[in-house]
């Protein structure tokens, strides 16, 4: 949102944590639910698959980490597994959803959502991300 409102912003290297940046399942399965509208907020409509896709890309080399440990003592965790299907998460986010094609480097740790900014194999791969465009050391060819 920040690159719609300020398109001349210049912006470095950045890492999302967990963020649904292609939509959220949960806003497009539950947006007609007055609960889960009253509980989220306008965050709801905000992720909403086709709200992001109308958003333009950050202005800067991007990166993902998504989290694909579980949980059944967050509250998301009750919206999302009806509707997941099977499918991996961090309870909170489809660890899909975590992904841009244009996307410099992405990976996926097993850590639920709350914790990913706390967790610090996380901040280790954040720093270095920041340090050196990749999550990875480079390989020896």
């Amino acid at each position: 949102y920040l690159a719609a409102e300020m398109p001349e912003l210049s912006a470095g290297r950045s890492v999302c944590l967990g963020s649904p940046i292609s939509g959220s399942i949960i806003a497009s399965h539950y947006e007609d639910h007055w609960m889960v509208r009253l509980a989220c907020g306008p965050i709801l409509a905000s992720l909403h698959p086709e709200r992001v896709a109308s958003l333009p890309l950050p202005p800067c080399e991007l990166a993902a980490i998504a989290g694909s440990a579980q949980t059944l003592f967050l509250p998301a965790s009750f919206l999302m597994r009806p509707i997941a299907k099977g499918r991996a998460s961090d309870t909170t986010v489809l660890i899909e959803e975590t992904r841009l094609d244009s996307m410099n480097d992405w990976i996926s740790v097993p850590v639920v959502h709350t914790f990913l900014p706390s967790n610090r194999v996380v901040h280790r791969l954040v720093s270095h991300y920041l340090q050196h465009g990749s999550f990875s050391e480079p390989s020896d060819c």
